[in-house]
């Protein structure tokens, strides 16, 4: 039944909205109220009883409930969904968002910001903004992988540019521009700045998680975050803290709830464990990614108030992997964190009888750090 719900939502945009919605409502519930969000079906049996009919005893007709509290694998239905209109082809990697265009003139080089966002109109059509001087607005098609734009200035003078865009749609090459009423002439390039987004055939967003989901299906793919993928979640910080509403952390919170993704975060954590030297960073940059992301999705399942901006969310990736000073300023040191790892991960590390293994020193490790930052 579940994947032909997936099916059916993977289609059509609204399905996927509602559904998406509905998922997140019946998870935002559970953990506000702590009863479990997912229950199975009541026995027919139990329903007929006469302790059912009862008024007011609802729990008499209820089933059994899959999990206690917030059930995590709603996020994960979430993302498949997502994910599966992706493989499906429904959704495609665009040339949405900001670009960084170097162009060339008469030997001369310099670069401005284009950002190209959806138009009203469905199939490849584009509208935005241009920090070229003196350009009002942009029109821009995309025919294959032919990109045209029309830069166009407050007076008759309008730019047309011509170039290909890389199917991985991170860059602009072999292009070409002119005025269209005069005799200036150049050639450019471009390359994206931060993430895009995966649209339909019209252009259109379903989810503005989905390059997050993503990338997190790829560090699941490879079975570990590397420094790639640490590049990888910085661009989508950027962009995501670049439209960011009320909501934004909360969402990245709940996407990185998933099991799935925690295990993998997790493993990445554990196999970058060393001792910790003087003078530098306890955790290397990869595990202290990963930790951030585990964090956040802790702060999912606790339920964190949604109006509050946590000191350490996903997006504070947008400004760089944050240094063991501020995981200490918000009550966790990475260097006690380090050690319980290196202790329990390292097969020449004897581990004394009787000791609490390691989730018991982490959570040692973390109750120490509470403490200090108290």
């Amino acid at each position: 039944s579940l994947q032909s719900l997936l099916q059916l939502t993977s289609c059509r945009s609204g399905l996927y909205r509602h559904t998406r919605q509905l998922l997140q409502t019946c998870y935002d519930e559970a953990v506000a109220s702590g009863s479990p969000a997912l229950r199975r079906m009541p026995q027919q049996e139990a329903s007929l009883s006469s302790n059912s009919s009862r008024a007011g005893d609802s729990k008499a007709a209820a089933g059994p409930p899959v999990s206690v509290g917030p059930e995590p694998y709603l996020s994960t239905l979430r993302s498949q969904a997502l994910l599966l209109a992706v493989d499906r082809g429904v959704l495609k990697p665009s040339a949405v968002g900001r670009w960084e265009v170097t162009s060339e003139h008469a030997g001369t080089h310099y670069k401005y910001a284009v950002r190209l966002d959806p138009a009203v109109q469905a199939g490849g059509r584009f509208v935005g903004v241009s920090g070229l001087q003196g350009v009002v607005s942009v029109e821009a098609m995309l025919e294959g992988s032919k990109l045209t734009m029309w830069q166009k200035t407050e007076g008759d003078l309008v730019y047309v540019c011509s170039c290909e865009l890389s199917a991985d749609m991170a860059t602009l090459s072999r292009g070409h521009w002119h005025a269209q009423l005069g005799g200036m002439r150049g050639t450019f390039t471009g390359k994206r700045v931060g993430g895009y987004p995966l649209t339909d055939s019209s252009n259109q967003a379903w989810d503005e998680m989905a390059p997050l989901i993503c990338e997190l299906d790829k560090i699941q793919q490879a079975g570990i975050l590397d420094a790639k993928a640490c590049q990888a979640l910085q661009s989508v910080a950027l962009t995501l803290a670049q439209h960011q509403h009320q909501q934004t952390e909360a969402e990245c919170a709940w996407v990185l709830a998933d099991p799935c993704v925690v295990h993998t975060l997790v493993t990445s954590l554990a196999s970058t464990a060393r001792v910790p030297i003087d003078g530098q960073e306890p955790l290397r940059d990869e595990a202290r990614c990963a930790l951030l992301l585990i964090l956040c999705g802790v702060q999912a399942l606790h339920g964190g108030n949604k109006r509050h901006v946590p000191r350490l969310g996903f997006l504070s990736l947008a400004q760089g992997i944050p240094a063991g000073a501020a995981f200490a300023a918000a009550g966790i040191r990475t260097d006690l964190v380090a050690t319980a790892l290196h202790r329990h991960t390292t097969p020449d590390e004897a581990v004394p009888a009787g000791g609490t293994g390691l989730s018991g020193d982490l959570g040692e490790a973390l109750r120490c750090a509470s403490m200090e930052a108290d």
